[in-house]
């Protein structure tokens, strides 16, 4: 029954390893490592720019992933994955002398990959200098932090942040539940080819999804104003956050059985009333979970921000990374903690949504 959604989860995980990039581009370098998304960025901003190379190594990624998604999605069709019906009730697994064990695990996983870099990170952005802790003049300030809350073009980019991160996780959550419904529960003939659609963003470098819609915005009249515009960032986002939000709703869909919109139509009830009150209400969980993993997205990516910004409108990611590159390594990690709590904010502002919907109680 999990088949479907394992395979989903390891294709993203390639996916991913494959349009790596911040990590990356700043570590990198010292120790000679390129990988996919950090060559193309290096073809992007040769002198000049070698964008041929650049898209030829974007189609080799695509034609890579290719047979991922369809294996996954002729796993899909084998099966039944109906799970909610008539007689469901939510409930949490007990997991019985398993329950301290794995929370320990958890626990050592989240303190080695979350807790001890936020820690380094957040030490950082109060030292005189990164890393070292015997500056004669004192190893810590507040200066770093008072000197970014001042700029004007910090508050311009947190502003442009929220806007395009907000704007891409409300137009995600509108979007998004009509595909996959499309998807999972009509038998229109191009609903293989649609599903197949909603991948091909996410095959892509986030690089490579900001270069090509460089080009359309600068070549397509009438649309050149939308370069620097936090509408081009918004529908950058969207699209590169596309595979994983429809796969999320599907997975919800598929679990719901049709025998309830069935039970309902019987009813009296018609289709938009049987979605407003059955299915709707079941797949918001899921639904709020893709708007919060597109805000996320939206306020942390860097690799689809990079080439759509401008110095008018860019987003906070965009902002930090350009202190990286010059070396303010103390600066970069203020920016980086701000980061932080808007994504945390919203994290726990999904997790009491959860609540509310029974998923954390017993």
């Amino acid at each position: 029954m999990l088949a479907p959604t394992i395979l989903v989860v390891v294709l993203l995980g390639t996916i991913r390893s494959l349009e790596a990039f911040e990590i990356e581009l700043i570590l990198g370098p010292p120790a000679k490592i390129t990988v996919f998304s950090t060559a193309i960025y290096s073809h992007v901003f040769d002198s000049p720019p070698t964008y041929g190379a650049a898209f030829a190594l974007s189609i080799a990624g695509i034609a890579l992933m290719a047979p991922f998604v369809a294996a996954q999605q002729m796993i899909a069709r084998r099966r039944a994955r109906a799970t909610v019906a008539g007689k469901f009730a939510a409930r949490l697994a007990d997991l019985g002398r398993w329950r301290w064990p794995l929370f320990a695990l958890v626990m050592l996983l989240l303190g080695a990959m979350t807790i001890l870099p936020v820690a380094f990170m957040l030490l950082g952005s109060f030292m005189e200098v990164f890393g070292y802790f015997d500056v004669p003049d004192g190893a810590f300030t507040t200066q770093h932090w008072a000197s970014v809350v001042q700029d004007p073009l910090f508050l311009g980019s947190l502003w442009d942040t929220l806007v395009v991160a907000v704007s891409a996780a409300v137009l995600s959550m509108l979007l998004f539940p009509p595909i996959a419904y499309l998807v999972v529960r009509t038998r229109y003939l191009g609903r293989g080819a649609l599903d197949f659609l909603t991948w091909l963003p996410t095959t892509v470098p986030g690089i490579v999804i900001g270069l090509a819609l460089l080009w359309v915005f600068l070549k397509t009249p009438g649309l050149n104003q939308i370069y620097g515009h936090p509408l081009g960032l918004v529908v950058a986002f969207t699209l590169a956050g596309m595979a994983l939000g429809v796969q999320i709703i599907k997975a919800a869909i598929m679990q719901l059985s049709p025998e309830l919109e069935e039970a309902a139509q019987a009813g009296g009830a018609s289709w938009l009333v049987t979605m407003r009150k059955i299915v709707l209400p079941l797949v918001a969980p899921a639904v709020a979970v893709v708007g919060i993993l597109e805000f996320v997205a939206a306020t942390r990516g860097v690799s689809t921000a990079v080439l759509l910004s401008s110095h008018a409108t860019q987003t906070l990611a965009v902002f930090q990374l350009k202190y990286i590159e010059a070396g303010d390594l103390e600066t970069a990690s203020v920016v980086g903690i701000v980061l932080l709590a808007l994504s945390t904010g919203v994290a726990l502002a999904g997790r009491l949504f959860g609540l509310r919907f029974g998923l954390g109680e017993r």
